[in-house]
């Protein structure tokens, strides 16, 4: 509100121009910028008119904040849609009382190296997304940046046997042979069938616990995703044994892909007491 009074005691009135208007006293402000308000005295039988006064004020920006929402996808997945949060809007004011477009500025979050860019990125990694690009003349406009995550996806596999162990049971120092195949549900991901560790292990029960425990034997899969792999017991193996074939790898070698899932199937294999024959010659009487 604003008052004002005149040497006369007589009333008087008010007027607006600039980024304001005014009721009475009250003034409402239209916008950033200035206002003037007037003030005038028009006089009545015994006095003259008044000069009029004005009196201008600055009228400040509001500030708004502009945060980027954060996103997260898996690689490979849509590139998403990016989008922003508004804090300090006046009144009825909404992001369409801004001008300008909205633009997204990437930047890689250390590991990541990537940017600054316009164009969303796809490998594997956390960014940066920083909004810019409105305009207003009301607002103070600052920004805020959220965070795009692309998460590596996570690789699966099947292990299996390919038949049944043979023999079993095996004898005290006869040789088994134990025949397996993987299979991975995503060829691009860089894993191929030869880079995985394949092993032959005992285990105290037929629980998959991987790694660990004493590895038997080793191997690698051959171009076809197939492992042979074989073991021979001694005598101090005699007994039921639970074996477990399986395969376990820390890395697949791509950037874009997490670690395969350590997998393995387990088969019961008796080690058989070895076989003993008596010999005897009958004896000779005399």
């Amino acid at each position: 509100t604003v008052s004002a009074t005149a040497s006369s005691s007589l009333p008087i009135s008010f007027g607006a121009s600039g980024q304001c208007s005014i009721d009475g006293t009250l003034v409402s402000l239209t916008g950033a910028g200035s206002c003037t308000i007037t003030a005038s005295q028009t006089g009545d039988a015994t006095y003259e008119p008044a000069t009029p006064v004005a009196r201008t004020f600055p009228i400040a920006k509001v500030a708004l904040t502009v945060t980027a929402l954060d996103r997260t996808i898996t690689y490979g997945q849509t590139t998403p849609t990016f989008g922003v949060r508004y804090a300090g809007f006046v009144g009825t004011d909404t992001a369409a009382s801004l001008g300008g477009s909205l633009v997204y500025t990437f930047a890689g979050i250390s590991p990541a190296v990537y940017g600054p860019s316009t164009t969303p990125p796809t490998s594997v990694g956390y960014y940066t997304i920083t909004p810019s690009g409105l305009t207003s003349d009301n607002y103070a406009i600052s920004y805020a940046a959220g965070t795009y995550g692309i998460n590596p996806v996570r690789v699966t596999t099947a292990l299996a046997w390919a038949g049944d162990p043979s023999p079993n049971p095996v004898r005290a120092g006869q040789t088994i042979t134990f025949s397996g195949a993987l299979t991975n549900s995503d060829t691009g991901a860089g894993i191929s069938e030869t880079s995985l560790q394949v092993y032959l292990r005992e285990a105290a029960n037929s629980s998959c616990e991987l790694p660990g425990s004493t590895r038997r034997d080793f191997g690698t899969l051959d171009a076809d995703g197939h492992v042979t792999l074989s073991w021979t017991p001694g005598v101090a193996d005699i007994g039921t044994h639970h074996l477990l074939l399986a395969f376990y790898q820390t890395t697949v070698g791509a950037t874009n892909y997490a670690d395969a899932t350590s997998t393995c199937v387990s088969v019961a294999v008796t080690a058989a007491k070895l076989d003993q024959t008596i010999s005897f010659t009958a004896p000779t009487c005399v």
